[in-house]
């Protein structure tokens, strides 16, 4: 799959809801997170924070973009792993996911409403 900057990004384009790995996986690489953080650790540091707050918290507080560098960090991880994700792994990956569509949405949405 190619790149797709956040401005081109649209809800058909994300994997529906409790999609499977390889589905979600393919969709992580639509972002060069490595280029868009600068370093891997600098994107690592920001991924293991958000992760924190999911696990401390069961939410999520991020931008598009960060949330899109937390995937694509998930995809890289456990392709490193050279494994699947685990119960646990997945639950967080399909929480980012839909944080992603619906920050999507609202974007849409916002627009929508203001040509009216």
């Amino acid at each position: 799959m190619n790149l797709i900057p956040n401005t081109a990004l649209a809800e058909p384009l994300l994997p529906p809801p409790y999609a499977d790995w390889d589905t979600i996986s393919e969709f992580a690489l639509t972002v060069d997170g490595y280029r868009q953080w600068g370093t891997v650790a600098t994107l690592g540091e920001m991924a293991a924070q958000s992760e924190a707050m999911f696990r401390e918290h069961a939410a999520l507080s991020a931008t598009l973009t960060e949330l899109r560098g937390c995937l694509f960090f998930e995809q890289r991880r456990w392709r490193h792993y050279g494994e699947v994700p685990d119960r646990e792994g997945m639950r967080y990956i399909h929480t980012l996911v839909e944080a992603i569509r619906h920050k999507v949405r609202t974007v849409c949405e916002n627009v929508d409403e203001s040509n009216i």
